[in-house]
């Protein structure tokens, strides 16, 4: 009952103006194009990684005759880890994109403006990390080049792989072109749907805006953390081997595994602390996520920048703003709690023809003064 009553609003929302059918057709477009592109650059990269395996043979085999570049001092089995670091942050790409589209029919379904004007913003983050994805692929493939150049010279009797070509550089040029376009289209027509939506739903119920902005940063640290320690994690136990006390310390590696099991329940608990406008909730929200900004510093200069990965340095960067960020309007909407905003929770939740979306608020509760609830 309650999917067919999300279907039937869902639709009516779409359709309501052409600006809402233009909204939500550029954001499947945007899916379908940029997944499409970053598939091609992911397997482009698995091919890199695959002739850098076969160079990696040869040496394995001679070791006496192959040192690594003394200005890098990398050899072939970091080079095939970058590369497949790199893979994994393709994946990732492409989930995100998928994440960003739900975010767009759930903006839309719940009428949200807040979150409309937040996914403007991810598109121009998503463009800045296919541009970080051209200098990174470029960066790698000549120091790949670099590395075949010299052991060719060393001993022209081993067959090498032929030069790695920069054809997947042509494929991220052509993706940010892409994103581009789109995330000037989706800021557009976010502008569009503000004017369209303005504040209505706000004004039905004198809604806690903090709290809006609140549960939509919770949406974005579930995705963007657990993306984060996810590729971290892969990329500690892809280290594991090697001789290197950040990255082979085994501690390093529990402690990452408990830091990924924890994201679920403190956004769970952050999500049920502000609907049951629980303090205690709360705190232990902030406290979390203080500990998880902590170690995020700690990872970040401990051995991401020193290995050049530039995907995990946004990624952790952007986690730190996120939390510091959540746990700043965590506070706001704390104040705001005992405004009346549980007892709207509780009368959605209990009436059929009423509905409160994680993303939005749907209608309001009549009679009830708005002016118990704090804006800032």
């Amino acid at each position: 009952m309650k999917f067919n009553q999300f279907r039937e609003r869902l639709y009516n929302r779409v359709t309501e103006s052409r600006w809402t059918m233009l909204y939500i057709i550029v954001a499947a477009l945007q899916m379908i194009i940029a997944v499409g592109l970053e598939a091609a650059v992911f397997r482009l990269n698995s091919n890199i990684a695959d002739d850098i395996e076969s160079a990696k043979n040869i040496t394995d085999k001679n070791p006496q005759f192959f040192p690594s570049l003394p200005d890098t001092n990398y050899n072939y089995d970091k080079y095939l880890q970058q590369f497949e670091s790199i893979t994994h942050s393709n994946i990732w790409f492409m989930v995100f994109q998928a994440f960003v589209f739900l975010l767009s029919l759930i903006g839309l379904s719940s009428q949200n403006t807040i979150e409309i004007i937040v996914i403007g913003i991810i598109n121009i983050l998503l463009l800045l990390f296919a541009l970080i994805q051209i200098f990174q692929s470029t960066k790698w493939i000549n120091r790949v080049n670099g590395q075949l150049d010299q052991d060719r010279l060393v001993s022209p009797t081993f067959k090498f792989p032929d030069k790695i070509p920069k054809t997947v550089i042509s494929f991220e040029v052509v993706l940010v072109l892409v994103l581009l376009v789109f995330a000037a289209a989706s800021v557009y027509l976010g502008y569009r749907l503000y004017r369209q939506f303005g504040w209505n739903i706000y004004k039905k119920i004198g809604a806690n805006i903090q709290m809006q902005i609140f549960i939509m940063l919770l949406k974005l640290m579930f995705l963007l953390l657990m993306s984060f320690q996810i590729l971290n994690l892969v990329f500690l136990f892809q280290n594991k081997n090697i001789k290197d006390d950040d990255t082979s310390n085994t501690p390093t590696i529990i402690f990452q595994i408990v830091m990924v099991s924890i994201i679920i329940p403190m956004v769970a608990i952050a999500w049920w602390g502000v609907r049951r406008e629980n303090i205690l909730a709360m705190f232990v929200f902030a406290l979390i996520a203080l500990t998880t900004i902590v170690y995020f510093i700690y990872v970040l200069a401990r051995f991401i920048i020193s290995r050049d990965e530039n995907i995990l340095t946004l990624l952790d960067i952007l986690g730190i703003a996120l939390c510091i960020a959540s746990m700043s309007v965590a506070y706001m909407a704390v104040r705001n709690f005992d405004g009346g905003l549980k007892d709207l929770f509780d009368k959605n939740n209990s009436t059929q023809n009423q509905s409160l979306d994680l993303g939005g608020l749907e209608s309001g509760q009549p009679g009830r003064k708005p002016g118990n609830i704090i804006i800032d």
